[in-house]
């Protein structure tokens, strides 16, 4: 009896493998060839296989088909008929068009449907009459509209609607007395959603509305008396937040929509609203109640805005904050009391931001903080006062990408960041050395003490204008302040701070008096010890001169000179005295130029018209037969009105008439000729070398001594030349 019930087991084991090899291999009728068939679950997986149709000879009882990618285009009424007990039809990515009234008629057990990618237009009415599922997907297909019935009376968790770039209405009726759980509908093109549309959707808890390509009306109070949890509104050019009446979701997303106006103190009901997500809509001010009624806010993202400073009176209203994501914002400024209205802020992403200093004063308070992200930054110190903030993070912080200065007073961080290997060893200094901390030494990190430069003792004009500057040079750099005869003190102000070696204060005095003078004390302070020096001021009554013009509505200040001078019109102020004489223009000919017998010199100005000036040089010299010209010649001329010249050009050029130079140049193209007949000459010879050839020499004579009838002339021009502004063409001629 042993016996036998073994061979029954080992009998029944047997056939169990040998049908499954059958149903893996698909090498009988019950799985199509080609296909993989799973006999666990009688799932069938025919993919890019190039049916046209669904076979009618499956086994009865298969629960899943998986025809995706094939080139099926049409879904007729008891297509699916023979297989009642069907859960999962997968369809995505063939050549629908079409699509029965009645194609899934009768299939009580179906729970998925997924037609996405196909060409379907439209969606018959009742088409999913009855049908209770957990999922349809109908995405990137030609819907043009969700008329009237098309999902009523359906049970469906989860609908998806996207990529349909041709659907532009939902029917008021489309959602009928259907229980849907969950509706996605992006990258559509409606021109708006009707309040009855969604309303007559029983049990809807979460919408998402995206990426819509024109800007969605939502009209105001569309989401009231709903029982929505999540409510996605991504990118649908949103401009107010009046369509949430008293919507009380608790997730609310609406990243994408430039220009919206963030402000929830009109919405009471937001109270239960736990994450809110913001990102790249264009913010750049967080007003102090923008956040009101929403005390009950876990996570706030508002990445990629252009927020510049977070203020603590922001964020006053929350009790159960514990996330704060600013990521590529511009952030340069966070309060010295950020940290006390949030005590229970786990993460703080500030990456990629402009923050140039932080305190510890700013963080304190977040007791319970986790991760601080200042990754990317432009930090350059660590202040003493954050050792203890990072103390207590228990997680991670990171502060790579931010350009350290590396001295004396960053020792501490240093440590610190040897010891958080996880994260410290990302940071890099970038002066006065260059190293990641890992590579850095303790000896690289080296303070200078400070120096001090202060203006001299000086005598100024009463009503004048003067300013004063204390500049110190110290690593770390030095805090700077000047301390007046009046017992004022002038403090730096972090825009003073030149560099991480440099600092400044400046003081302006508008209108000197009497009450500037005295002795004025500059002090340089850091950690490296103080420096101080003192300069004096004095007064003189006499008040400084005060230019006069006859137009009242033009002040003309004239500086002459050259180089000319630059001039600042202010008042009260004294014209600077020319270094040169005013309105002399001095031209002088080349070194060693053709023989000169006259020159023309013409100048132009801004102010007047060109002036030509004619200057015969000396007279040449006749010593025998030989006469010598001059071989330079100087012109200086008077420029009318020059004085009122602002801007000028200057340019020279120059002509030479001459006789002299045409005997020589005769007897350079004589010479020409000749040396061109005897290369012509010895081609000749050269290629009739195998011929004779009585060639007689014939003597040439050249004569030297030739005299043209007609005087020639060329023009020889210089390149331009700038005098003071002012422009002068010279020619010589011979």
């Amino acid at each position: 009896m042993h016996f036998k019930e073994m061979y029954v087991v080992v009998g029944l084991a047997w056939l169990g493998f040998i049908l499954e090899i059958v149903s893996v291999k698909g090498q009988t009728n019950d799985c199509p060839k080609g296909c993989y068939c799973r006999k666990r679950d009688l799932a069938i997986y025919c993919r890019q296989r190039k049916f046209k149709t669904i076979p009618m000879d499956l086994p009865f009882n298969i629960t899943a088909l998986y025809f995706g990618s094939n080139m099926i285009s049409e879904i007729h009424r008891g297509y699916f008929e023979p297989y009642p007990m069907l859960k999962v039809i997968e369809l995505s990515n063939n050549e629908i068009e079409l699509a029965d009234q009645n194609a899934f008629h009768g299939l009580t057990e179906l729970e998925e449907i997924n037609l996405k990618g196909n060409k379907i237009e439209d969606l018959d009415p009742y088409m999913f009459n009855g049908l209770v599922l957990d999922s349809l997907d109908v995405s990137d297909n030609m819907l043009r509209s969700l008329d009237e019935n098309t999902f009523s009376n359906a049970t469906i968790k989860k609908l998806s609607i996207e990529e349909n770039k041709k659907l532009k209405t939902i029917s008021d009726d489309a959602f009928e007395n259907s229980t849907i759980r969950e509706i996605v509908i992006k990258n559509c093109n409606l021109d708006g959603v009707s309040v009855s549309c969604l309303k007559s959707i029983n049990g809807l808890t979460r919408l998402e509305i995206s990426n819509n390509r024109k800007q969605l009306n939502l009209p105001s109070g569309l989401f009231s008396n709903m029982s929505l949890q999540v409510l996605k509104l991504d990118n649908n050019k949103l401009q107010t937040l009046n369509f949430l009446g008293s919507v009380d979701v608790t997730d609310l997303s609406l990243n994408e929509n430039k220009g919206l106006v963030v402000d929830f103190s009109p919405f009471p009901s937001m109270s239960n609203t736990a994450y809110l997500s913001m990102e790249n809509i264009g913010i750049s001010l967080i007003g102090d109640n923008a956040f009101k009624n929403l005390e009950n806010l876990v996570s706030l993202k508002m990445m990629h805005n252009n927020i510049k400073n977070l203020n603590s009176s922001a964020f006053k209203h929350f009790k159960k904050i514990s996330e704060l994501h600013f990521w590529y914002n511009k952030i340069n400024y966070i309060s010295n009391d950020f940290g006390r209205t949030l005590p229970t802020l786990e993460y703080f992403e500030l990456k990629n931001n402009s923050l140039k200093s932080i305190n510890g004063g700013m963080f304190r308070g977040m007791n319970k903080l986790i991760i601080l992200n200042l990754q990317s930054n432009k930090l350059q110190t660590m202040p003493l006062d954050m050792e203890k903030i990072l103390q207590n993070i228990s997680k991670l912080s990171d502060f790579s990408g931010n350009p350290f200065h590396c001295n004396c007073d960053l020792i501490w961080f240093w440590k610190w960041a040897k010891e958080n290997t996880m994260t410290g060893n990302q940071a890099f200094c970038a002066s006065p050395f260059q190293k990641t901390f890992i590579w850095a030494q303790r000896r690289d990190f080296t303070c200078t003490k400070p120096n001090l430069c202060v203006p001299k003792n000086n005598t100024l004009l009463e009503g004048s204008s003067f300013v004063i500057m204390c500049t110190s040079r110290g690593d770390p750099a030095p805090f700077v302040s000047i301390n007046t005869p009046s017992g004022q003190l002038y403090t730096m102000s972090p825009s003073e701070r030149i560099s991480n070696t440099v600092t400044a204060v400046e003081i302006t005095i508008p209108r000197v008096n009497s009450t500037h003078a005295g002795s004025y004390t500059c002090i340089a302070t850091s950690i490296k010890g103080s420096i101080s020096n003192v300069f004096t001021l004095k007064v003189d009554n006499q008040r400084s001169p005060i230019i006069h013009s006859s137009a009242p509505d033009k002040l003309v200040c004239t500086n002459l000179g050259y180089d000319i001078p630059t001039t600042t019109k202010k008042t009260n102020v004294i014209t600077p005295r020319p270094r040169r004489p005013p309105n002399r223009l001095k031209v002088s000919t080349p070194r060693n130029p053709p023989k000169v017998k006259w020159i023309t010199t013409s100048t132009t100005t801004t102010t007047t018209p060109t002036q030509i000036s004619t200057t015969t040089p000396p007279a040449p010299t006749v010593r025998g037969e030989e006469t010598n010209y001059v071989e330079s010649a100087e012109v200086v001329t008077s420029i009318p009105n020059v004085e009122n010249a602002i801007t000028a050009t200057n340019s020279t050029t120059r002509k030479v008439e001459f006789t002299e130079y045409v005997v020589g140049m005769v007897v350079a193209v004589v010479v020409t000729l000749v040396i061109t007949s005897i290369i012509f000459s010895v081609v000749i010879l050269v290629l009739c070398r195998n011929r004779i050839v009585k060639v007689q020499k014939e003597q040439i004579e050249m004569t030297s001594n030739i005299i043209p009838e007609r005087e020639s002339s060329i023009d020889f021009y210089e390149p331009q030349q700038a005098y003071n502004g002012v422009s002068h063409v010279t020619h010589y001629h011979q």
